[in-house]
């Protein structure tokens, strides 16, 4: 598959926290929410986690892929990266909770990829149907995915934002 075939949605959002928050938890509630609840497939692509001392930071790369259709494919790509010092916190019940003290961000980038079964031939009169197809019969099909993929990567962020503001 070549590059012509990918298509940029957005490139480089990102949302930086300063607070605490529980380090592990944060990682594993947005890749449940895009496994479970959008079907999106997860590969981590670089994990890196250090503690010493009390100082511990967390660096997650991953790709999360979804077939959209049989010939659009929707890849997330999204790093995490995780630092602060370990603190221990009393919830009003009087439970002790190990937290994190210190800065989250999160960046995503979105792209799709079209024919990503390469299920279209490649001789000129091939590609020539697949843009007449594209522009006046498929396009509906595309915004479609445009629309999934960037309402996904809102709710990424979105999420994060909320998760990180409710795990004091």
């Amino acid at each position: 598959m070549g590059e012509h075939d990918k298509i940029p949605i957005i490139s480089e959002k990102k949302v930086i926290y300063s607070e605490i928050y529980d380090i592990k938890e944060e990682y594993k509630y947005l890749k449940e929410f895009l496994e479970n609840s959008r079907h999106y497939d997860i590969t981590e692509k670089d994990y890196e986690e250090k503690n010493d001392k009390g100082d511990r930071s967390i660096v997650v790369k991953c790709e999360a892929e979804q077939e959209f259709t049989d010939y659009y494919k929707i890849i997330i790509k999204f790093g995490l990266k995780m630092n602060g010092k370990d603190i221990s916190i009393q919830t009003p019940e009087g439970k002790n909770l190990n937290r994190t003290e210190g800065k989250a961000n999160i960046s995503v980038n979105a792209y799709i990829l079209a024919d990503w079964q390469n299920k279209r031939g490649q001789s000129p009169l091939s590609k020539f149907l697949d843009k007449v197809y594209s522009k006046y019969v498929g396009g509906d099909e595309m915004d479609r995915c445009i629309g999934s993929a960037v309402g996904d990567v809102n709710e990424i962020l979105g999420r994060f934002k909320q998760q990180m503001n409710t795990t004091m």
